[in-house]
């Protein structure tokens, strides 16, 4: 729910430094078709109000959130935390995060070639389509087990035109158990800057669970967008078994991110759109899967499903802008923990207490 706000202050841009990102959480109804950037403006890096010590002005902590945008933590702040934590991976990781600064990243990448986190962040910062898959590829080495790196891989290939290796990648992919995109180790590295920075514990928090990214998502959508138009082109050749196979892999796309352990709803939406635009080139009376659905109903499933969230997200975004700072706390707490439906969800039981 929470990442929403970086897009409000981003202005509906494109991210910067190529960055494409869905925020890690979402505020507002709209929040569902957002791709927008958690990361503040590295060129104008400013400090947190000092007059305050940290502290955000006016009312809850949600609403200045919401209201009066993140300010960059500048580099000369971060020092002291990197040198207290040795220069650790996590904390160049989270400095990157709370600053913006590019030359952590460089740091990072230098000495700690082999870590995922490391080469995930450095496949989104690449400024070629080679050197993302290469960084990609390394990912893929670092942790064997993880889809994520495959899928990602095979969307590289499929968007220049290489269908039998994404294929070959998808089908890789299917064989592994982990999907990881080690966002809760960035919020939490995240939430560690900006503490060490002067923002209070509860600040902290929700600014690196708003401000975290989840680039990935707008390429496992055009991911299943491509296998969706794959299939077509077979059934317009009359191939309808091959077309049937690729939507299936649409399928199993969308549902493996829909159903994946991670915390957004971001997630689940990007995994509903997939698994919609695959149902959508199926006959609606065939059946889908075993379930005894039809398409049909599947897709009028989904559509609930969405309107629910949608109805979800406005109602919790409302008790939010007025709850104290403890609560929002707490809130943010219940994001990273049990996720953001659950944490939405908590919201609402809350308000229908008091």
């Amino acid at each position: 729910m929470v990442g929403w706000i970086a897009l409000i202050h981003s202005g509906g841009k494109r991210p910067v430094n190529g960055e494409e990102a869905a925020p890690a959480a979402v505020v507002s109804a709209e929040r569902e078709t957002g791709i927008g950037s958690g990361f503040p403006d590295e060129k104008t890096p400013t400090s947190p109000p000092e007059a305050t010590t940290n502290q955000l002005v006016s009312s809850n902590l949600y609403a200045r959130l919401s209201n009066d945008g993140i300010s960059p933590v500048s580099r000369e702040q971060l020092e002291p935390y990197l040198a207290r934590n040795q220069r650790s991976v996590e904390a160049l990781l989270g400095a990157l995060r709370a600053s913006g600064d590019e030359t952590l990243l460089a740091e990072a990448k230098e000495r700690f070639p082999n870590d995922p986190r490391v080469q995930f962040a450095a496949a989104f910062k690449s400024q070629s389509a080679e050197e993302r898959r290469g960084w990609l590829e390394k990912m893929k080495q670092s942790d064997p087990d993880n889809a994520l790196a495959d899928y990602l891989i095979a969307n590289e290939y499929s968007e220049a035109g290489q269908s039998d290796q994404a294929l070959r990648e998808i089908n890789g992919a299917a064989g592994k158990q982990g999907f990881q995109n080690y966002l809760l180790d960035f919020i939490q590295n995240a939430e560690e800057a900006y503490q060490a920075s002067g923002y209070s514990a509860a600040e902290a928090k929700a600014i690196a669970s708003i401000t975290a990214l989840l680039p990935e998502q707008a390429r496992l959508k055009e991911l299943g967008v491509n296998l969706v138009e794959l299939a077509k082109r077979y059934q317009q050749a009359g191939d309808e078994t091959s077309a049937q196979g690729l939507l299936q892999m649409g399928l199993d796309l969308g549902r493996r991110i829909d159903e994946s352990p991670q915390a957004t709803l971001i997630q689940e939406l990007v995994g509903m759109a997939i698994e919609r635009k695959a149902l959508e080139a199926m006959d609606p009376q065939a059946p889908y899967a075993s379930t005894g659905q039809t398409v049909q109903e599947r897709l009028d499933a989904l559509t609930g499903r969405k309107n629910t969230y949608r109805e979800l997200t406005t109602q919790s975004d409302r008790i939010l802008m007025s709850m104290p700072d403890e609560e929002v706390g707490n809130y943010f707490d219940r994001f990273t923990r049990f996720g953001d439906v659950a944490a939405m969800r908590w919201v609402m039981n809350k308000s229908s207490q008091e």
